[in-house]
């Protein structure tokens, strides 16, 4: 498996030592009537990176979200954790320190010349040893030399934890054997004799993370690796945790490609967030994934399993990008970090174009890379001058939605007006202002926003043209490949 100039590091997990910031949701209320009017007073004319942005809306939430909005998701309450209370401490084997292990593992370069890197059954023998009296003291001393030849202190083997993860105050030898992938297991006391249990059965290139509780009730879990195919090969992060009768699987849903790195973290809910950053495409497919970002997906405890409650990508590069970050912010409920993001759409001028063109010159002069470059550096050529104008255009549009859903109706008729000045009929940008006009009429003569999303949709599925620049095939893999219903989520 090729892992050149990948970096990742399971071992050191990182906690922040704050929680994260309070929820940005701001919640609906009723927008404009059908008999208010608009009153612009944004009276700016040019398209220009020196305008300075409107102001945003604070942080800070002051109404109840609407429960019809399918992408709200209450977030957990610490209080209903109940924490585990220990088990009666587990009796083990009387121990004679006379016993010495002998259990194989494998010593470089021996078990080169003899062909013996990798066998099972290490796990039974340890069994065997400890239920003769045999200390765990010295099977973790004898796994410490695994991989070493003639080191008296090399520490090298890392792949083994000692806690206490049955929750009955006697520690537990967690440890992956010595197979081709690797497989984990549990040794653990129970009836005065010592139990083995597998948990990961040769799923891939394993690796033991940490064992940590992460959901609150006081009993710790076991985090393991698993990596996949060649390239950056695709990671899954199994968690497992004692419900009292055996380990019961709390595994991530979705596995993360090309992962680079992978962070612990305190949750606003009290307990434990999971970040998995990668997307990182191997050889074979970064052509497909121009231009790509690292992208960050962060899975919450929900009570009974970690959900994918958030994915951002790392900071947008081009002006296509901070459009589709902007939707995506918007269906989590992350308002306020979606306006910032149309405002750089319309306003920023670090924002670097994209065009079909530049999508093919770059796939010609990346393809045959041997190795996936960590930035992706775009191809040159000559910007599409209708590109700026329909993506200033969208902001402003989405803009207007997003001041009506949260009942700002002052700034959903200044953008509304300043839109429909800034692209006139002859604009690239114009056909997004019918659709802000359907929209808005909608929405004058019903007060829905249902019947006012209904009119923009329908806009678009009859002018599917204008969703091309927002996100398509040449926009790459990570691009969302936009359909009508993506114009407009309140419903």
């Amino acid at each position: 498996m090729r892992r050149l100039g990948f970096v990742f590091t399971l071992f050191c997990l990182l906690l922040a030592a704050c929680a994260a910031p309070a929820a940005d949701i701001p919640a609906a209320s009723p927008g404009p009537s059908a008999s208010q009017t608009l009153t612009p007073k944004d009276t700016s004319t040019a398209l220009s990176a020196s305008l300075t942005p409107d102001t945003l809306t604070p942080d800070t939430p002051t109404i109840t979200p609407l429960p019809t909005i399918p992408t709200f998701t209450p977030a957990f309450d610490v209080r209903t954790i109940v924490t585990a209370t220990p088990a009666p401490k587990a009796e083990c084997p009387k121990e004679n320190p006379e016993l010495v292990p002998d259990f194989r593992i494998p010593i470089m370069p021996d078990c080169f010349e003899n062909d013996a890197c990798m066998f099972t059954g290490t796990e039974k023998e340890i069994q065997a040893f400890l239920n003769e009296g045999g200390s765990i003291s010295s099977v973790i001393s004898r796994l410490k030399l695994s991989g070493f030849q003639n080191c008296t202190d090399c520490n090298g083997y890392k792949d083994y934890s000692y806690t206490d993860v049955t929750n009955d105050s006697q520690p537990d030898l967690v440890f992956k054997d010595f197979s081709m992938g690797g497989r984990l297991f549990v040794l653990y006391c129970t009836n005065e004799q010592y139990d083995v249990k597998e948990l990961i059965t040769d799923e891939g290139f394993l690796q033991l993370g940490a064992t940590r509780d992460l959901n609150g009730d006081n009993v710790p879990d076991i985090l393991a690796l698993t990596s996949y195919g060649s390239g950056f090969g695709n990671y899954q992060l199994y968690i497992y945790e004692w419900d009292g009768q055996g380990f019961a699987n709390l595994n991530l849903p979705n596995g993360m490609w090309g992962l680079a790195n992978l962070k612990i973290q305190d949750s606003k809910s009290g307990v434990q967030d999971i970040l998995l950053t990668g997307d990182r495409p191997g050889t074979g497919s970064l052509t497909a994934y121009i231009p790509w970002r690292y992208l960050t997906s962060t899975y919450t405890w929900n009570g009974k399993n970690f959900t994918e409650s958030h994915s951002s990508f790392e900071t947008p590069k081009f002006r296509f990008q901070a459009v589709q970050d902007a939707d995506m912010e918007t269906v989590y409920g992350k308002y306020v970090t979606a306006f910032r993001f149309y405002q750089d759409v319309i306003f920023s001028d670090k924002l670097d174009w994209w065009s079909h063109q530049r999508f093919a010159a770059s796939f010609q002069e990346i393809s045959g890379t041997v190795d996936t470059p960590d930035h992706f550096e775009p191809a040159d050529g000559i910007p599409d001058p209708t590109e700026y104008p329909r993506l200033a255009a969208y902001a402003y549009y989405r803009m207007i939605i997003l001041h009506t859903f949260l009942g700002e109706t002052e700034a959903a008729q200044v953008k509304y007006a300043t839109l429909q000045k800034k692209f006139p009929a002859d604009s690239p940008g114009y056909p997004y202002v019918e659709m802000a006009t359907g929209f808005w009429n909608a929405y004058q003569s019903s007060g829905l926003m249902y019947d006012a999303c209904a009119a923009a949709i329908a806009y678009a599925d009859a002018h599917p043209e204008i969703l091309t620049p927002l996100g398509s095939d040449y926009h790459g893999a990570q691009s969302r490949q936009y359909q009508p219903a993506d114009v407009c989520p309140f419903r």
